[in-house]
């Protein structure tokens, strides 16, 4: 389980396995920046990798993320999957954290969801 240090703030997210940064931050209750296209088109996920190594499973344009950004240790976010533990250069005012009590109340408040075939036949 992969994780990931946001620096200087000194907050840590726990990566699934396979997972990308971006969607683990999300998971684990912090927002980066605003939202972008989440599909590797855009760029505003970028960040500074500091420590650690990451892949890119699915393709990411050069034209958002050129060689020269990569070689200086950019990445985007929302496609880069670290290889073990990372760590993220994120300036003040570009990520937020959800408090943990609220994290916490959702992670065992919220029932899962039931497919929709589960409630064919149900009145209302």
């Amino acid at each position: 389980m992969p994780t990931v240090r946001i620096e200087p703030q000194g907050w840590e997210a726990h990566l699934r396995e396979g997972e990308a940064i971006l969607a683990g931050l999300n998971r684990c209750g912090y927002t980066v920046r605003q939202i972008g296209c989440r599909r590797g088109g855009c760029g505003i996920c970028k960040l500074e990798l500091v420590a650690g190594e990451v892949t890119y499973e699915k393709v990411v344009a050069d034209d958002v993320l050129s060689g020269d950004e990569k070689a200086a240790g950019r990445c985007l976010t929302c496609r880069a999957v670290p290889n073990g533990d990372v760590t993220l250069h994120v300036d003040d005012g570009e990520i937020s954290a959800a408090p943990a009590g609220l994290l916490r109340f959702l992670n065992t408040s919220t029932p899962p969801a039931r497919p929709a075939s589960s409630m064919q036949g149900k009145d209302s």
